[in-house]
C-alpha cells in the first residue's frame, strides 16, 4: 500500500462519526465496495470493527514520544540504538494496540503506551521493557540480560544528591579500597596502597580532570566513583563507573544527563600539568599519552605511550597481548581482541592476539578454551550448553562433537562412555531391554516379533514354528526340549500353546521359575 493511500485511511479517522470515517476508507479500497452497501444496517460496534479491519492494512507505525526520544539519544549503547530504530519503523505487530510509546522516569515500569479503545476514549497502559518488546513484536531471545540492566540504569529515576565531585588529593580518598563500602572491591586494578602514587596525572590536574563520588549518607564510604574529564572541545566526559552494587550505576546514568556530561568520547584532554610522570594510571578510556604535548586520547602514534599497566608502567603504542601464544608481544590494536568470560578456574581476561581467538555467539575465547568439532564448529570447552564430547568410535573417532549431536552406545557391548555422532550408522534398540539403546547398525539384528537388539544377544528360534533365521532376545524366550526334535527357543507367550499341544517333553513350571537364572547365564556366555 503506497503512503499516499495510507496517509488517508490515517485521516479518515478525524471524520465525524464512525459511518463517514469507514465510508472514507472503502471509498478508498476497492475490494470493500461491495460492503459499502450494508453500512446502514450495522451497529456503530460493527463499524468500528470494520474500519479496524482496514486499518490493519497500514503497516503498524507509532508515535515514539520526545522524552523517550532524547532518553535512548543520550545513552551510549547498541541496544539504545535499536530499540529507538525498532520504534520508529512500520515493523510493530498489527495486533498491538499502540498508538505512541513514550518514557516515564517517574514510573517503575518506565514505558507509557497510549492507544484509542473500542469507543473512541483515550487510554495509556505501563509496561516494562521485556513485556514492551513482546507485545510490539520484537524478538528478545538475543539480547542479553547485561544489555537490559545496563538500559534500565540509564532509564531509572535516582537522588543525585548522594553524589558529590572531588579533585586534587581527594581523589586517592576515592579511590583507596579501605574507603569503599560492605569491604567491596568495585573491580579496580587501582584500589590498593601501591597505586595511590600512580594517579598523579589526576591530582594534579584539577581543570581536566574530577573524580565523581557515590557516597553511602549512613557510614561516609563511597558506594561508586567515575573520572569526569573535561576534553579540549570543552564538553564532559564521564569515564568507566564502578561502583559496590550494579544498582548504583542508575545514579551516575541520571547525574550525567542532569549535567549535560557526555558518556561518549568526541575529543582529547591536554593536561595543563602534563609532561612525564614517574608512574602512570591504568586508564580505560584515555589510554594513549603524549608526554611532549600533554595531550590524552583514545588513539596514538609515534612518539605516544599507552597507559594501560596496572603495575604503573607504560608501553608502546599498541596492544599489549596478555593471553594466549603471542603473550608478551606488543601488536596493533586491530589485531587484538579483548576476553572476558568465566573458565572453571575464574575468570579468564586480558588481551589476545588474533591468531588466538575464536568467536562463538559474536563473544571471543581463546583457542585454548575451545574444541574444534568433527563438523568444524568451535565450541567452548566448558560449555553447559553445548558440552564438547569425545567421539570414542565410529567414523569420526577421536574428534569432538557437541553432545546434541552425538549418540551413546549400549553400554554391556561396547562399554561405558562410547560416543558416536548421530551420523553414524546406528540403529535405535528396543528401549525396554536396553538402558542405553543404540548400537551400529552392523550388530544389531530385528526379531521375529519386530524388535531390534544386538546380535551377541540374539538366539535362534524353533525353526519349524517360526521359520529361517527366526531371532529373539532370550529374555522373550525360553529353551525347551520339543518332542521329536530336541533343545529349541520358544517364544515366551507360545509357551502355552506348544504344551497344549503335546510337543513340549520339559517341565514348564520349573523352566518358568527358574527363568531369571538361566537369563543371567546365557547373558553372561
Amino acid at each position: 500500500m503506497n503512503k499516499y493511500i495510507k496517509q488517508i485511511l490515517r485521516e479518515s479517522l478525524n471524520y465525524g462519526s464512525w459511518h463517514h470515517k469507514l465510508c472514507h476508507v472503502c471509498r478508498l479500497k476497492s475490494i470493500a465496495i461491495n460492503e459499502n452497501k450494508n453500512y446502514g444496517i450495522l451497529t456503530e460496534e460493527e463499524k468500528r470493527n470494520k474500519l479496524g479491519t482496514l486499518l490493519l492494512m497500514v503497516e503498524k507505525e507509532i508515535k515514539v514520544g520526545d522524552n523517550l526520544t532524547k532518553k535512548l539519544n543520550s545513552i551510549n549503547s547498541e541496544l539504545a540504538k535499536k530499540l529507538l530504530a525498532f520504534f520508529n519503523s512500520d515493523k510493530i505487530k498489527d495486533t498491538a494496540e499502540i498508538e505512541y510509546v513514550d518514557y516515564d522516569k517517574n514510573n517503575e515500569k518506565l514505558f507509557t503506551l497510549g492507544y484509542t479503545d473500542k469507543n473512541g476514549n483515550n487510554k495509556t497502559r505501563l509496561m516494562k521493557i521485556n513485556k514492551l518488546l513482546n507485545y510490539l513484536g520484537s524478538s528478545i531471545d538475543d539480547i542479553k540480560d547485561y544489555e537490559i540492566e545496563d538500559l534500565m540504569s540509564h532509564l531509572k529515576k535516582a537522588d543525585t544528591t548522594q553524589l558529590k565531585i572531588v579533585e586534587g588529593d581527594d581523589i586517592l580518598w576515592a579511590y583507596h579500597c579501605a574507603n569503599y563500602d560492605e569491604g567491596e572491591t568495585m573491580g579496580s586494578c587501582m584500589r590498593y596502597d601501591a597505586a595511590q602514587e600512580y594517579l598523579k596525572i589526576y591530582t594534579e590536574n584539577p581543570n581536566e580532570v574530577k573524580c565523581l563520588v557515590l557516597i553511602n549518607p549512613e557510614n561516609n564510604k563511597v558506594r561508586g566513583r567515575a573520572l569526569i574529564w573535561h576534553m579540549d572541545n570543552d564538553q564532559y566526559f564521564m569515564d568507566r563507573v564502578y561502583t559496590t552494587n550494579k544498582e548504583f550505576n542508575t545514579f551516575f546514568n541520571n547525574y550525567a544527563e542532569e549535567n549535560g556530561i557526555s558518556k561518549r568520547v568526541n575529543s582529547t584532554v591536554t593536561l595543563e600539568n602534563g609532561g612525564v610522570y614517574d608512574k602512570y594510571p591504568y586508564m580505560d578510556t584515555f589510554e594513549y599519552y603524549d608526554p611532549e604535548t600533554a595531550t590524552l586520547a583514545t588513539s596514538g602514534g609515534e612518539g605516544w605511550i599507552r597507559l594501560q599497566d596496572t603495575s604503573g608502567g607504560y608501553s608502546e603504542p599498541g596492544v599489549y597481548i596478555e593471553l594466549g601464544d603471542h603473550e608478551g608481544e606488543n601488536v596493533d590494536e586491530d589485531e587484538a581482541y579483548y576476553l572476558s568470560y568465566r573458565t572453571p578456574d575464574g575468570y579468564r581476561e586480558g588481551y589476545a592476539h588474533q591468531d588466538d581467538v575464536v568467536f562463538l555467539d559474536s563473544e571471543a575465547y581463546l583457542i585454548d578454551d575451545c574444541i574444534k568439532t568433527y563438523d568444524h564448529e568451535w565450541i567452548y570447552k566448558h560449555s553447559d550448553d553445548s558440552y564438547p564430547v569425545e567421539l570414542t568410535t565410529g567414523r569420526y573417532e577421536g574428534e569432538y562433537a557437541k553432545l546434541d549431536d552425538t549418540v551413546e552406545l549400549e553400554h554391556n557391548y561396547y562399554g561405558e562412555g562410547q560416543y558416536i555422532t548421530n551420523e553414524d550408522d546406528y540403529v535405535q534398540l528396543d528401549d525396554d531391554i536396553y538402558e542405553i539403546p543404540h548400537a551400529f547398525t552392523d550388530d544389531a539384528v530385528e526379531t521375529y516379533n519386530e524388535k531390534t537388539i544386538l546380535k551377541s544377544d540374539a538366539i535362534t528360534l524353533y525353526e519349524p514354528h517360526y521359520g529361517e533365521e527366526a531371532y529373539a532376545h532370550p529374555e522373550e524366550a525360553t529353551k525347551v526340549d520339543i518332542k521329536d526334535y530336541g533343545e529349541a527357543w520358544v517364544l515366551d507367550y507360545d509357551l502355552d500353546e506348544f504344551q497344549e499341544n503335546g510337543l513340549i517333553e520339559s517341565n514348564i513350571g520349573v523352566m518358568t521359575e527358574n527363568k531369571k537364572t538361566i537369563k543371567k547365564i546365557l547373558r553372561g556366555k
